[in-house]
């Protein structure tokens, strides 16, 4: 999922969320949820996150070992 996708989702699941809170409070069942399901979208774009940073990381260090035994 790309990560301009997945901040549209994160950011209109929390105004979803907050939405619920003001109306309905807090412990209500319904704010919960959404709370949940924006738990588990801030997870996804989290591992995405770690996933480029680990490929990057890996891209460069190959750049780097290649550069090195020339």
């Amino acid at each position: 999922m790309s990560f301009s996708l997945l901040g549209t989702l994160i950011e209109k699941k929390r105004n979803e969320m907050v939405a619920s809170a003001l109306k309905y409070g807090l412990n209500a069942k319904k704010t919960l949820h959404l709370s949940q399901q924006l738990d588990r979208l801030l997870n996804v774009h989290d591992s995405e996150r770690i996933m480029n940073e680990k490929r990057h990381l890996n891209h460069v260090n190959a750049f780097y070992s290649s550069s090195i035994l020339r």
